[in-house]
Order: C-alpha cells, then structure tokens, then sequence
C-alpha cells in the first residue's frame, strides 16, 4: 500500500485508553476503600456508571458526542481550552457539581452518603489519571520506523488538553508534522472536513495518504468518505459491519511497516 503520509488515531491505536481508565479509576477509588472498606472494581463500575448517565443528560452532550469528548474523560481529563462550546461545558460542569454529584452517587450505590469524600475523590482522579498514560508496546518502534520513511500525522477526536497531554507526557509531537485534535477545530472524525483540514496542514492529497486507527467507524468510514485509504489496527478480532470497509486489517502495529511497502 504506497503512501507518501501515514495519519494515524491515538486512542487505542497508538495509546492504551479503555484500560488506562479502568485502572486510574481504580487506583483513584483506594481512599474510599480504606475509609469504607468498599471494593475498588465495583466503586469504579459505578462511577463510570453515574458519570455516564449525567452526562448523556446534559445540554452540552451533543457537541462533546461529536467531538469525542467521553464521559470518563469528562470525570478525569482538564477540559480548559479555547471556544464557546468548550466553555460552556465547563460552565455546566460548575453549575451541576458534576464530577462530586457522580462519585457521590456512585458511593451512595454501594451504602456510603459522603459528600465530603465524594469532593476529594473527584479531584483526587484528576490527579491520578495522568501517571497512566501508556503506549502500546511496539507504537515507539513503529513510528520511529516509519518516520524515517514517510511523513506523519495524527488526527484524534477529543479534548485539547487532555490529547495534548498525553502526546506531551509520552513524547510523541516529535513524529507529526500535524496534530489536529477535534474540540480545536470544531469538527470531528468521521466528518470528512476534519480529514481535509488534516490533509491540508499536510499538504497532501487524499490519494497520497492512509488513515491507520482502530475505529470503523470513525477512523475507517471517515477516511473513506474523505477519500483517504485506510488500515484498520483490529486488535480485538472484530468483525466488519456496516460499510466500513478498510483497505487492510492489521492486529498490531508492528505489521504496518511491511503492509505499506
């Protein structure tokens, strides 16, 4: 698969995301354990649970939907940054005590009213979500592989600091020449300007580029409908569905060099 740019996604295609979360959350959880003797696992499941369920209910929930930003980022990551949209996420968040209302009701779920711990807890994950920023094994040698090959990219649906911060914390703005993260720019994967803007920070045509992600929808059916060429990194052994329909599959990064020689 020729290519003279390679862009790739960041969530769980370059760096570890749904398991990072389960364990922030479970390490953020050891005060009540020892103030309550609750069960970690379960007072995490409960967050995400509460932290969810609010903020599905919130006005600002179908711009953040669009842009990726997620529920237990909203409850772990730092939501600052430029724009009304943004600001106004910030201002509901303020207004309904949102991340002390989830862990309060995610304590209560499990027998504890404690409000007071239900405040420190909430700023207490904070904290702890950015020491498990974590790459997948092989992503380091791959991109040190292919950026003495092609020229990079990276295009990420979500939140500017909290992106940025986990490009920072691993080094990883050293391979791009681009960075585009959605909520920066207003629109996200898998519209197709997102993709042009992309492209065009790069300088390059959609035929010279191949998108490289782990979601079909967002990163595969985007990319298709920007008329980019795509490899889906299918670490799970999913199943294709929909019309998502990627140029190759890989199941770990390690393959990618080969596949675009």
């Amino acid at each position: 698969m020729k290519c003279s740019v390679v862009i790739f996604d960041l969530d769980e295609t370059l760096v570890v995301e749904y398991a990072s979360v389960k364990a922030a959350f479970e390490r953020a959880c050891l005060p009540a354990v020892e103030k309550h003797g609750l069960d970690a696992v379960r007072l995490a499941e409960a967050l995400r649970k509460h932290g969810r369920e609010l903020w599905h209910s919130a006005p600002t929930f179908p711009w953040c939907n669009r842009m990726g930003i997620s529920s237990w980022e909203s409850l772990s990551g730092d939501l600052g940054g430029d724009g009304e949209e943004l600001a106004a996420v910030r201002r509901w968040m303020a207004d309904s005590r949102f991340r002390p209302t989830a862990w309060r009701g995610a304590l209560a779920e499990l027998g504890h009213d404690d409000e007071p711990l239900a405040s420190h807890l909430a700023e207490h994950l904070v904290e702890v979500r950015g020491q498990f920023h974590e790459l997948f094994p092989e992503a380091r040698q791959v991109l040190d592989l292919l950026g003495g090959r092609r020229r990079l990219g990276l295009l990420t649906n979500g939140a500017p600091r909290i992106q940025r911060g986990k490009t920072a914390a691993l080094d990883l703005d050293r391979y791009f020449e681009a960075v585009v993260v959605s909520a920066e720019v207003g629109c996200g994967k898998p519209d197709a300007r997102v993709f042009a803007l992309t492209l065009e920070r790069l300088g390059v045509a959609a035929a010279d580029a191949v998108m490289v992600g782990d979601s079909l929808e967002r990163d595969i059916a985007g990319a298709a409908g920007a008329g980019l060429r795509s490899v889906w990194v299918n670490r799970r052994g999913e199943t294709i569905a929909g019309d998502a329909l990627p140029d190759a599959v890989i199941t770990n990064l390690a393959e990618l060099p080969n596949l675009l020689e």
